[in-house]
């Protein structure tokens, strides 16, 4: 009898430990964040983007209690970004209560996995700097108290939170052995991607609110997620599936409503592809080349077909598009607040307030001289700078490629306001994983090594 008892409960501890070692193996593959994605979308589509977030954080929590290492919470809170597509069901108090069990069962797994050394990282003090010139914005101008709740969600997630994550992913990103974090990152931004995409096409069958912000935030995805899927083609001994995520993604981009975005696509694309194709396994290089030569000869014919059937109307678009769409009249609308409040900005609530289009100044320096003053700018281009920095400094692909992601996000920035938004998270987390991990084998540039194969005979 007794040992019966015994014999069944060996049966379901081995059984516990077997179904422990399944999920923890399956969140680290790719399939983990593709179902994650498809997981947002479909609470999107349902509108039940705050189920979604709430199923986020248990899956998390349960992920803290399991796991020494948190990287697959990059999946997580990368698709939580883009879940809710009715605001009124998640302000600052409903997103209070669903974070703060996830910060208790952040406490408790630092408890039971003790950190050996903090890491504080290279971005913390300027995040501090921008916190604190967030603080500051607008402290001169009395009508600043009077709206300050305006920016207080501005201050809280990008203020607070992003550097809060930062510190906590510092800590906590301890990949098991034979995991790749770069990888894994990658994959995270292609499925994103994905998950964003399928809502933007969902809008133009039927137009429908995005919720979780402006249309033109997809673009600024879609600039880190493109390197990310040809980083993926380099590290592959059968690429052909993330051939297809490329092509797929450059696609997609067509899709946006961001033509900035799409012009920094496809101005790069050239030079993406010429590495990706000296570096990628070299038995499917001529797919590689097959593939790349198809689909510009086929967006040629396709353009050429579309210009001839009807000229005007697409001289009319190129002329649309190629203006400044209004974004004159909102940076006129930002020199009163820069001139009047030249050290500390007129505060976060100003173009909340005054319904600035798309509540920003659509310009990165613009938005940062109008609200947070000289002061705040300094802090953000400090920031800027060292982020570049961090990802200039690794001279292998994954620092190439997430180098010029992040440089053609913050080229975006410039005629809007990347460094003002959610999405901004993504950027952060780059940086931080190209920060904390070591360079990769080969110690060459791409390009160095893209010139050193290549034969011209």
């Amino acid at each position: 009898m007794v040992e019966n008892m015994v014999t069944r409960a060996e049966t379901k501890a081995r059984t516990a430990s077997d179904l422990k070692r399944a999920f923890l193996n399956f969140i680290y593959t790719p399939f983990f964040a593709a179902t994650i994605s498809l997981v947002a979308f479909f609470f999107w589509f349902i509108n039940g983007g705050i189920f979604a977030i709430a199923a986020f954080a248990v899956l998390a929590i349960v992920i803290l209690f399991l796991s020494e290492d948190i990287t697959p919470l990059i999946a997580l809170a990368f698709n939580a970004l883009f879940t809710v597509r009715d605001l009124s069901t998640l302000n600052l108090v409903s997103g209070f209560i669903i974070f703060m069990p996830v910060a208790a069962a952040l406490i408790i797994h630092f408890v039971i996995y003790r950190v050996k050394k903090v890491r504080f990282g290279k971005l913390l003090i300027p995040f501090g700097l921008v916190f604190i010139s967030f603080l500051l914005g607008g402290i001169f101008n009395p009508e600043s108290f009077k709206y300050y709740e305006l920016g207080t969600e501005q201050i809280v997630c990008i203020g607070f939170i992003m550097p809060f994550a930062y510190f906590v992913l510092s800590q906590g990103i301890i990949p098991p052995k034979g995991v790749d974090v770069r990888n894994y990152l990658c994959y995270a931004l292609v499925f994103t991607s994905f998950n964003i995409e399928l809502q933007m096409l969902r809008n133009a069958i039927k137009p429908i609110y995005l919720g979780w912000g402006n249309p033109v935030f997809a673009g600024y995805v879609m600039l880190l997620a493109i390197p990310a899927s040809l980083y993926l083609i380099t590290k592959s001994k059968t690429p052909v599936f993330n051939i297809l995520i490329s092509l797929a993604l450059y696609v997609c981009m067509l899709l946006t409503v961001s033509d900035c975005s799409k012009i920094l696509a496809f101005f790069c694309a050239p030079f993406f592809i010429y590495v990706t194709y000296k570096n990628c396994n070299y038995r499917y290089k001529k797919l590689l080349s097959f593939i790349v030569k198809a689909a510009i000869f086929t967006a040629l014919i396709v353009a050429i077909i579309l210009v001839i059937s009807d000229p005007q109307k697409w001289s009319d678009y190129i002329f649309i598009h190629i203006s400044d769409n209004g974004r004159g009249n909102i940076y006129d609308k930002s020199v009163y607040p820069i001139i009047s409040h030249p050290l500390f900005g007129a505060g976060l609530y100003y173009p909340i307030f005054y319904d600035i289009c798309g509540k920003n100044f659509h310009c990165f320096v613009l938005h940062s001289l109008a609200t947070t003053g000289i002061f705040g700018f300094i802090c953000h281009s400090f920031l800027l700078g060292k982020r570049l920095k961090i990802l200039a400094s690794k001279k292998d692909l994954f620092g190439f490629y997430m180098f010029f992601a992040v440089l053609t996000y913050e080229a975006f920035s410039l005629v809007d306001c990347g460094e003002f938004v959610t999405v901004i998270l993504l950027v952060n987390v780059i940086t931080l994983i190209t920060e904390i991990l070591p360079e990769e084998s080969d110690g060459l540039l791409p390009l160095e090594r893209a010139v050193l194969r290549y034969n011209p005979l």
